[in-house]
């Protein structure tokens, strides 16, 4: 016996998608209508037209209830085309044999294998007849993996349930019945026959049973039992069902899209699928209406169609792009199990790894860890949210005030709070709602540290006041920019992207939150420098107000936060952007990062004034004593909105170095030791233009040692 196979016939599943793939490029208008085949829907969908709303609904309706729903539908609920006609694998069992012996058409594998073992064995014995086929398998290199796929898929439990997937113990029972039909009533060889070959035996009458897909042949009827492929046990009979898909091409012009779509509307007509799809090619057709009318059963088994539990091979959680190259690699890992040294379970657990995505969760030790120190983390910030709350410690907490403090705890809590999204599987809604929070909350809590320091300035100008007078407007305007910068993110959101590896062995498939949009990489680029510069400010303003008595403490504490945040701010920025090949690696430094960035600047704020700051009931007036920038002589000082220092550096450095005090409405005022200094009022008549406050010191400091009073203020009017 001469048998065609993979060895002496060249045919390739890659062969086929560059065909397509050259068709397709550059979004070409050459064609109009494309045929192709579903298993690639989901990579094709974007080339061609969602017909659902371009044919009339009573057309659509034709094809809306059988099994051209399951090749024409995409993940998205988009019909992709129509169907010209449906194929059906079956089981071709032969009569005159199975008669000869007293058997029946096998309802599951283990009849099968008693049956074509018994035949088998009769033909060889009577009539030294050795070169029918027992079995074929169908393992062509085009039906290899449809032919795996399926026969999991008939060991499931229920006939209504699903393809049990290959981490399913269906899965590993099923590869061993089909390797144990190849060892005992078949070969490698028959097993790898090519199809020509499988149906010239067919129609020859030299197999028993011959699963392949449905041929057109009017005699077949007389020679064979034509039934659904088996199953594990009764009633779990199945079919793998696919079609030829007609596509509209997307990319022309109105003009030819309506004649193009008038042209899919006929070849689906019940017309030309019964006239010619039908009785032309003896074909399956999709529309389900023609399998009660009884010309067209006469020719094709409707039954078999009807009763049919049909699956359609498919790998939704695999990329279109890569959807051959992983059909390429299961197939092999399969032949290495069938035909190799490979065991079912080692072979089924490379394939998983191929197809299977990976993320962090609860379950794996990491994951807890992680979870645990992320609650404990958050109590923790909840905690010290609460404390300015407590009258022990509300005067601690004299740097914000109360509704500041508020917006700068929530923009902590934002940021730390994408930590627990990093859980689980990953979407496009789950990726933005991530980079939001992020991005506001960074936002919120430096927006806060700015208001205040922009309070605390040196001079006395319309800005500080003005903003002093209208905190809530800033604080809501703040806000309002926030959310504004996050609504242009909806224009090209960010999305999940698959990193997936030909290793699986070393690596890991798993998804990543990218954006992969021009504007969108431009307005996150645009977003990152705006808290940057917002860094910088806080930066500037820290230097300038080093010494200014009230929030001394919270100075130091506030250029450390600014430190971590640009630091860290960085490192995140970093992780997205490298190349690390181990989705548990960014899920702990992506979590430890966040932890840091939240924890630490909550640590510095909060402990310095809970162990530093010293209650202002205490002594309300007096000054800490720390040296100016000037010599130990004697000089006059003046903290005057329109300085006489010509020199900007000069005038920054003698801000860093002075030291003064401003009262509870954020004016500047001067002190010396005594208890009874005096303080200027912030009502300040509304005419007055200008401002300046000077003042004698005998030790070279705004904050003498001595008692003597030496205090003085002037005012200018316009």
């Amino acid at each position: 016996m001469t048998v065609f196979s993979s060895d002496n016939v060249t045919f390739g599943i890659a062969d086929y998608e560059s065909v397509i793939e050259s068709l397709l490029a550059k979004n070409t208008k050459k064609y109009d209508i494309f045929t192709y085949d579903p298993l690639y829907i989901e990579k094709y969908s974007h080339n061609f037209l969602d017909v659902k709303d371009l044919v009339p609904k009573e057309h659509l309706e034709l094809y809306s209830h059988g099994d051209a729903k399951k090749t024409c539908v995409n993940s998205k609920n988009e019909w992709i085309g129509l169907p010209f006609f449906q194929k059906y694998t079956t089981l071709f069992s032969n009569k005159p044999l199975l008669d000869k012996y007293n058997k029946t058409a096998p309802e599951t594998w283990e009849e099968l294998l008693e049956t074509g073992k018994y035949i088998q064995k009769q033909e060889r014995e009577r009539y030294n007849n050795t070169d029918f086929i027992v079995y074929n398998g169908m393992y062509t290199t085009l039906n290899a993996l449809p032919s795996v796929y399926e026969f999991i898929y008939s060991y499931r439990d229920e006939p209504d349930d699903g393809f049990p997937g290959f981490e399913s113990e269906a899965a590993v029972e099923a590869l061993k019945m089909y390797k144990r039909l190849k060892r005992e009533i078949s070969s490698d060889d028959i097993y790898h026959a090519a199809e020509p070959f499988i149906i010239e035996s067919l129609w020859k009458g030299e197999g028993l049973f011959m699963k392949i897909w449905d041929t057109p042949n009017e005699n077949q009827h007389e020679k064979y039992y034509i039934t659904t492929i088996p199953g594990k046990k009764k009633g779990l009979h199945s079919a793998l069902t696919t079609s030829i898909n007609l596509g509209v091409n997307k990319f022309i012009s109105e003009e030819r899209r309506e004649v193009a779509i008038k042209v899919l509307e006929y070849l689906t007509s019940e017309r030309i699928q019964k006239d010619i799809v039908v009785k032309g090619f003896k074909l399956n057709t999709g529309m389900t209406k023609l399998y009660d009318d009884e010309e067209v059963c006469n020719i094709l088994i409707c039954p078999l169609v009807k009763e049919a539990k049909t699956i359609h091979r498919e790998f939704k959680y695999i990329e279109g792009a890569n959807m051959d190259k992983y059909c390429n690699k299961i197939t092999d890992l399969f032949t290495q199990c069938l035909f190799g040294d490979k065991s079912v379970e080692n072979a089924l657990a490379e394939i998983i790894d191929i197809t299977k995505i990976y993320y962090v969760t609860l379950k794996d030790l990491s994951g807890l860890i992680m979870f645990i120190i992320l609650v404990i983390s958050t109590l923790f910030m909840i905690l010290f949210l609460l404390l300015p709350l407590l009258t022990k410690f509300d005067r601690k907490f004299s740097f914000f005030s109360w509704d500041l403090w508020l917006v700068y705890c929530i923009g902590y809590l934002m940021v730390i709070s994408t930590g627990y999204l990093c859980f689980g599987d990953f979407s496009d809604s789950k990726c933005n709602l991530r980079y939001t929070l992020i991005f506001t909350g960074i936002y919120l809590w430096n927006m806060m540290i700015f208001y205040k320091l922009l309070m605390c300035f040196p001079e006395n100008n319309k800005y500080s006041l003005y903003l002093c007078s209208h905190r809530f407007e800033f604080i809501l305007l703040t806000l309002v920019i926030g959310v504004g910068m996050n609504l242009l993110f909806l224009i090209s959101p960010y999305s999940v992207q698959q990193k997936t590896f030909d290793n699986t062995i070393d690596h890991k498939n798993f998804e990543k939150c990218t954006m992969e949009n021009s504007f969108g990489n431009i307005w996150t680029l645009i977003v990152i420098v705006f808290n940057g510069f917002i860094i910088l400010c806080n930066f500037f303003l820290s230097f300038i107000e080093w010494n200014v008595k009230e929030i001394y403490e919270d100075i130091r504490a506030v250029v450390i936060n600014e430190y971590l945040s640009a630091f860290i701010m960085i490192l995140l920025i970093i992780l997205d952007y490298i190349d690390i090949n181990n989705y548990n690696v960014i899920f702990i430094l992506h979590i430890t990062l966040i932890i840091i960035l939240c924890i630490t600047n909550y640590y510095f704020i909060c402990s310095i004034r809970l162990l530093y700051n010293k209650s202002l009931s205490n002594d309300k007036t007096i000054a800490v004593k720390r040296r100016s920038s000037s010599s130990r002589s004697d000089k006059n000082v003046s903290l005057s909105s329109h300085s006489n220092s010509s020199n900007i550096l000069t005038k920054l450095i003698n801000y860093h170095y002075s030291n003064y005090s401003i009262d509870e409405h954020g004016m500047i005022i001067s002190q010396t030791g005594r208890r009874n200094s005096h303080v200027l009022s912030s009502r300040v008549d509304s005419r007055m233009s200008r401002t300046s406050v000077s003042y004698n010191t005998t030790n070279n400091s705004l904050f003498p040692n001595n008692t003597t009073d030496n205090f003085s203020v002037s005012v200018s009017k316009l």
